[in-house]
């Protein structure tokens, strides 16, 4: 379709808006369409394709963008910036409030159990965090909330004894209902494994837990000056509850 004038020229441009072109064929969009367009937006032509004739409706859709609003806390250990995607998701005054905490036994349980079939949490930071005013515990309305750690010195999660290569951070949600959930956007350690910053994002709070997991294979190994012994054990339990564990024995010299 050509026009001898330009249509729907784009009426703002307004950061906070976002201005889209569709087609309607009987109503149904077409998102095939192809717009050219002049210096001032306007659509010169548009191309489709559509398997029946009828109304043909070329419109301009103009969304006006949800601002952002950060919220920021910080103590001597770590600075936690959360981004709401929207800023009227949560009262003007709201704060962030975090308390680290232990997991009792059931939640680490729940934290393991959420875990893929070949992996295993070997240990854990945990942090209760939520929204306040006044007092009061306030959740995101309709909104998503992107959280950053970053800690001022690199944070020590797990055994350093433990094969780097074979061990992660993963950052899992425990919610009120005691379901756990892997929010992890990105990580970063150093080159021994310690924790230098954490991002994540999520729509409510309670428990978020930094987990350091490894494989559920586990090698253990003695040597001395006569024998060498590889002992391999499938799962940690296996360990614990003294089961057989696959073992090689290498007599030296």
């Amino acid at each position: 379709m050509q026009y001898a004038t330009p249509q729907l020229e784009k009426n703002t441009d307004d950061e906070s808006c976002q201005s889209t072109l569709k087609v309607y064929v009987n109503r149904k969009e077409d998102t095939t369409a192809e717009f050219e367009k002049n210096e001032t937006d306007a659509v010169k032509s548009v191309k489709f394709k559509t398997f029946e004739m009828g109304v043909v409706a070329l419109t301009r859709v103009t969304t006006v963008l949800a601002e952002e609003r950060t919220i920021t806390y910080q103590d001597d250990e770590k600075t936690i910036v959360a981004v709401v995607s929207d800023s009227k998701a949560l009262p003007e005054d709201a704060t962030l409030v975090v308390n680290e905490v232990q997991l009792s036994d059931e939640q680490k349980e729940l934290a393991e159990n959420s875990l893929d079939s070949s992996e295993q949490m070997n240990d854990y930071t945990a942090y209760d965090m939520h929204f306040e005013k006044d007092g009061v515990e306030v959740e995101p309305q309709n909104a998503t909330v992107t959280v950053s750690i970053q800690f001022n010195e690199v944070k020590e999660i797990g055994d350093e004894t433990v094969n780097q290569e074979a061990s992660k951070i993963q950052v899992l949600h425990l919610d009120d209902d005691s379901n756990v959930s892997d929010v992890t956007k990105d990580v970063a350690v150093d080159e021994e494994g310690n924790v230098k910053s954490a991002e994540f994002v999520t729509d409510n709070f309670s428990i978020f837990i930094l987990a350091q997991t490894v494989e559920n294979n586990r090698k253990f190994v003695y040597e001395d000056d006569n024998v060498k012994i590889t002992a391999v054990a499938d799962k940690k339990e296996e360990v614990l509850n003294s089961n057989l564990v696959r073992m090689r024995v290498e007599i030296l010299g």
